[in-house]
């Protein structure tokens, strides 16, 4: 595979022959893309809530760590997205994907990171709230719009599993919890999307379904006893009992050790990590037919 960082470079001297590839998708696009006021804010759940204090006080642009994007080709997405440009965002990806790009790094090293470079500009005020909602709104866009292309071809080589995905108590940060949700749906498994409007519904949905696997995103260290309470009241509540609990969000990147001090069983940096944690908790799940893990 090249070295993606010189053949991006390499590739904006060929935007025209980019978009002339990608021009059967991009007439479908226009359609999908396209931003739907208060309907699409609710459903994405307005902005993202990005890490605050020690984040917000680091100086400097947001640190991607992309291994096959750039810096300057994640806040050139990132520009695209301020700027309501759906059609060169659409033909960032497809330069990549000419690249021999796989979606699942797309997701992983563009999307993702410039989500949290979108939310940081938010948090330093070098954004207005509604201008980050409306650039947030493309990115869950895009998620939604590339995800047949995504699932496409997967190879299920085990059994379908229920899984709940929803933000802590107060958490706002939904982008990475849509995109696991989409690995989860590759693998197979049957994916419930929260929020819940009240703790009764959360607990209602648990009592109801049983749910092989719950998981909660939190950003912020705030809301860490918020999410103990609210795991410990899961776990009571849970049809099954040997549910397998998994927290995820940058407060359980850069702190690890805050798994237990919430009452959690596994963390994961992405959803890349997820689904591959997933696909052996269900094994082991299945192999003690339902016992705790």
């Amino acid at each position: 595979m090249p070295n993606h960082g010189s053949a991006m470079r390499a590739g904006r001297d060929s935007d025209a022959r980019s978009r002339e590839g990608f021009a059967d998708a991009k007439a479908e696009g226009d359609d999908v893309l396209h931003v739907s006021g208060v309907e699409t804010l609710l459903r994405t759940h307005v902005v993202p809530v990005v890490v605050r204090g020690h984040r917000a006080a680091r100086a400097g642009p947001a640190a991607t760590k992309s291994k096959l994007f750039p810096d300057r080709e994640i806040f050139r997405f990132v520009d695209h997205a301020v700027a309501g440009n759906t059609k060169a965002l659409t033909d960032q990806i497809a330069l990549a994907r000419q690249l021999d790009v796989s979606f699942e790094d797309i997701f992983l090293e563009l999307l993702q990171p410039a989500a949290r470079v979108l939310g940081d500009r938010w948090a330093s005020d070098t954004c207005l709230f509604a201008t980050v909602t409306l650039a947030m709104c493309q990115f869950h866009a895009l998620l939604r719009h590339y995800s047949p292309l995504f699932t496409s071809g997967a190879t299920l080589t085990h059994s379908s599993h229920r899984v709940l995905l929803l933000p802590a108590t107060g958490e706002q940060h939904t982008f990475g919890l849509a995109m696991l949700g989409e690995f989860l749906r590759r693998d197979g498994h049957e994916v419930t999307l929260g929020p819940f409007d009240t703790a009764r519904g959360l607990t209602a949905a648990v009592r109801r379904q049983a749910f092989s696997v719950i998981g909660f995103s939190l950003s912020c260290d705030t809301g860490i006893e918020r999410l103990a309470a609210q795991i410990a009241s899961v776990r009571r509540a849970s049809k099954n009992r040997g549910v397998s609990i998994l927290v995820g969000g940058q407060v359980f990147n850069e702190h690890p050790e805050l798994l237990s001090r919430v009452g959690a069983d596994w963390t994961a940096r992405d959803a890349r990590e997820v689904a591959a944690l997933v696909r052996g908790l269900v094994r082991t799940v299945d192999h003690n037919q339902g016992g705790r893990i």
